[in-house]
């Protein structure tokens, strides 16, 4: 009889030190939860600081197309101006991480290793991802008046942005160059009607329009061809085309930059010169929007686009261990909200 006492009791003891264990491994598993989760936070928030408020090194690393491997730190912020705000980027340096660019691309894989994510850069996975503050649609013509078009505006929740102030210029190739016309949205049933039909009817089939929009402190200066215009990308002071060669005829090269005048938002444009057919005496200024040439026949229109997803591998919006963070940024005098996703490739 003792000795099936003593089985029992064995049996008792073995099935409560197994109880415990379940139970403290239970109670302290949300813990290690929360634990992880208020790390990823923190390390979200470090490397979001490092990628919008430092310059990185070399600091001028965008326009000096500064190969990643001689990269010291990976930051956008813009360098060499005492007063310049913060949250306010690089042009070069974000259009660096556009992969249309080839050469110029800094793959997500370098800028990982550059944030120290890690002993290996693979421990995290991130998307970065620019979006305009406020969304203006593709210029749709109106049948009637020649050169009318209508655009919506819309905030960053996609709804109308009905109080919006709304500038376009129409460019275009005429006997002189390159000419301009301009005009003011009209609100009207949830769009912005843009009539060019004021006297002075632009001429011939090569035509781009650049749409300044501003509302509640956002605004955004976007460039759209219209018909017959060669699109290329501005990169400091080069102009690349990614599929075929450009030539730039004698006529003048003209920089269209942003500039606020009594509180409206507007253009200036300044003769510019080239050292060879794709590259600038002088990079451009930052709030340059676009460089406009003659190609040929055509208007040839290099521009900065800024609607960017950088990301390692895969978009991802949401798993066990991810954290999300957004700022509003400026970016060639336009502003954008900057989103990292970061997330744990293992837990």
């Amino acid at each position: 009889m003792h000795v099936y006492e003593y089985l029992f009791t064995a049996i008792i003891l073995i099935a409560i030190m197994l109880g415990s264990t379940m139970m403290v491994t239970m109670i302290s598993a949300p813990s290690r939860d929360s634990a992880a989760r208020d790390e990823l936070k923190i390390t979200t928030e470090k490397i979001m600081t490092q990628i919008l408020l430092d310059p990185g090194f070399p600091y001028n690393w965008g326009s000096e197309n500064t190969p990643a491997s001689d990269m010291k730190f990976f930051g956008l912020a813009k360098y060499g101006q005492t007063s310049r705000e913060a949250y306010m980027l690089d042009p070069d340096k974000v259009l660096r991480l556009n992969s249309i660019l080839q050469q110029e691309y800094v793959t997500p894989a370098s800028a990982a290793g550059l944030l120290n994510m890690g002993t290996n850069p693979s421990d995290y996975g991130f998307t970065l991802e620019f979006n305009e503050t406020l969304q203006i649609s593709t210029p749709e013509p109106v049948q009637g008046p020649p050169d009318t078009y209508t655009v919506s505006v819309n905030t960053t929740y996609n709804m109308p942005a009905i109080n919006a102030q709304v500038t376009a210029f129409l460019y275009y190739l005429d006997a002189a160059g390159i000419a301009k016309t301009e005009t003011t949205g009209v609100f009207n049933d949830g769009k912005y009607t843009l009539s060019f039909n004021n006297g002075s009817q632009p001429t011939g089939n090569s035509k781009t329009m650049l749409v300044i929009a501003d509302c509640n402190g956002a605004h955004i200066a976007k460039i759209f061809p219209i018909s017959g215009t060669i699109t290329a990308y501005l990169l400091g002071s080069s102009i690349i085309h990614p599929s075929e060669p450009i030539a730039i005829g004698g006529a003048a090269v003209k920089e269209t930059i942003l500039i606020k005048d009594n509180s409206k938002f507007t253009t200036r444009d300044f003769r510019v010169y080239m050292k060879d057919s794709t590259t600038m005496t002088q990079p451009p200024e930052p709030s340059a929007i676009a460089v406009m040439a003659v190609s040929g026949t055509k208007l040839l229109v290099a521009y900065r686009d800024y609607s960017i997803s950088y990301r390692t591998s895969f978009a991802v919006r949401s798993t066990t261990f991810a954290y999300s963070l957004q700022r509003r940024v400026i970016i060639g005098e336009s502003t954008y909200t900057a989103t990292l996703y970061l997330w744990r490739m293992s837990s």
